[in-house]
């Protein structure tokens, strides 16, 4: 643990510098309100539920509408460095609207909720990122009720809606180190830390890429949120590249924007 601790120490010991190097420019955001406007295959998911299933019916939902509109600003001010404005003075507007909420009665009982979501940038007009962004929940012989299964749809529709914003609106780092000691003295030498942490609202799993000259190398995933300003990933893809640029003291930088935004689920 000799490495980490190191880190964190000099974090303590530099919080001004630190924060000034790694801490995100704060954003403004402007979020609209969805309207549900249910899509075809929303519809005809309905009309054939009743043919394909024996334990339940699926069935729309409009007053779930405004609870879901909370879950996604809920994911959006829950990011440090995005702050919530009017539609005059944002840098960007997350818009979009529910092509489904809905709900399976019976069951299983399930829920589910689906957006499809943009972000503009407000200078140019110009969209940049749009995803279906979609939260669900379902249980089976529990005695949970319909309350409770929307608040868990809500829960997951607002995660997911966050990891959209990080992906459109990326927050960008660096390797520090390749090799993560374990509490057991163990290196794992497929790891690594970036200086990506609390102060960027990152989280366990979610993936980060490594790029040099806009050309994507390597993906990581991240394992261990450590502080304010670091963080402990595992390297999905490129570790050859990572462990010889770092032999060559090349700064390896990683983003939270994939090569494309995936539209669907």
């Amino acid at each position: 643990m000799k490495r980490i601790f190191s880190y964190l120490l000099l974090a303590a010991l530099s919080v001004t510098t630190v924060v000034a190097q790694t801490a995100p420019k704060h954003i403004t955001l402007n979020i609209e309100e969805f309207a549900y406007k249910p899509s075809t295959t929303s519809k005809a998911m309905t009309v054939l539920s009743v043919f394909s299933s024996s334990s339940g019916l699926w069935l729309p939902d409009k007053s779930m509408a405004p609870q879901m509109n909370e879950a996604a600003v809920s994911g959006a001010v829950n990011i440090p460095w995005i702050d919530k404005a009017d539609e005059g003075s944002a840098d960007y507007t997350l818009k979009g609207h529910f092509t489904q909420l809905e709900i399976m009665t019976g069951n299983p009982e399930n829920v589910v909720v689906r957006a499809r979501t943009s972000i503009i940038d407000n200078k140019t007009g110009k969209e940049v990122g749009t995803k279906i962004v979609q939260g669900s929940s379902s249980t089976f012989l529990s005695f949970d009720n319909t309350a409770t299964m929307k608040a868990r749809a809500a829960m997951d529709f607002s995660y997911f809606m966050q990891r959209f914003i990080f992906e459109a609106l990326p927050v960008t780092g660096h390797i520090l180190e390749k090799g993560v000691e374990q509490a057991n003295g163990k290196v794992k030498e497929k790891q690594c830390y970036v200086d990506l942490g609390t102060l960027h609202g990152v989280v366990p799993e979610m993936m980060l890429y490594v790029t040099e000259d806009g050309k994507y190398k390597a993906e990581l995933r991240i394992v261990e949120v450590l502080g304010d300003d670091i963080c402990a990933c595992k390297i999905v893809k490129g570790d050859s590249y990572i462990t010889k640029s770092l032999a060559k003291g090349v700064e390896v930088t990683v983003t939270s924007r994939p090569k494309k935004i995936d539209t669907q689920l």
